[in-house]
């Protein structure tokens, strides 16, 4: 598989400066006309608690407030399922996963819940959304430019250059280029070497996902943030990426 996003759970592109306030109580209507209710509470240090409430149980909920979203896990007498959260105008939509056996969220079969406020949401979603503005939005915002990224490794002196272009056929390709120098009796001796590849990639639900055959199709989340001058950086798998000159 392509390897250019990593593990985070993330919705939205468009994402503001500072971590939003989660707390309160949401609600809304499962499919037998329940009312599941999840009330949070959220200290000065953004860190969120509270609970997670219908069917007659009730699951514990231990969170962080990010600027890319709520983020955490739910844990009741069944066990534990990820959740992140994001403001959608007035209504606060939940995604849950279950862990696979690997400890990574099962986003394929994860369940959307929509909340709203300090009422009585309308019935609660668990199908797959179709393409959103959201989805528009990531799209638009991965062709926009080609992504660069740059790593040092101090202990064997190797820099490496990746330049990733999201291209709007479908096709994703990374470049890449490392230079080593080696010191030793005879003095320093510089090598370099490159690599390309290519995948296909589409934007659904939010998530960005990989194939390399068109039909096998892997999400691989993604992180943005800001750095000091106010452009995006998108933070994967220990690497960061910018946009190229």
């Amino acid at each position: 598989m392509l390897r250019i996003i990593g593990f985070a759970i993330a919705t939205l592109v468009c994402l503001p400066a500072f971590a939003q306030n989660y707390g309160g109580t949401f609600t809304t209507k499962n499919e037998q006309g329940g009312t599941v209710t999840l009330a949070l509470k959220q200290d000065s240090a953004s860190n969120v608690t509270g609970t997670l409430t219908g069917n007659n149980n009730t699951f514990q909920v231990e969170a962080k407030a990010t600027p890319q979203g709520l983020m955490g896990k739910i844990s009741g007498p069944q066990g534990q399922l990820y959740l992140t959260a994001q403001f959608e105008g007035a209504s606060l939509t939940v995604l849950l996963a279950e862990p696979m056996a690997n400890g990574q969220p099962n986003l394929n079969s994860a369940r959307r819940i929509v909340f709203t406020k300090g009422g009585s949401g309308a019935a609660a979603k668990t199908e797959k959304p179709a393409a959103s503005d959201t989805d528009g939005q990531l799209t638009a915002f991965l062709t926009r430019n080609a992504w660069c990224g740059f790593t040092y490794n101090q202990h064997s002196g190797t820099s490496t250059r990746e330049r990733v272009v999201f291209g709007a056929n479908g096709l994703v390709s990374r470049n890449s280029g490392a230079q080593t120098y080696n010191s030793g009796p005879a003095g320093s001796v510089a090598g370099q070497y490159g690599n390309s590849e290519q995948g296909r990639w589409k934007v659904a639900d939010g998530m960005l996902h990989l194939s390399q055959d068109g039909t096998n199709w892997a999400p691989q989340p993604l992180q943005v943030t800001q750095n000091s001058n106010g452009y995006p950086i998108i933070k994967s798998g220990g690497k960061e990426y910018m946009q190229c000159n």
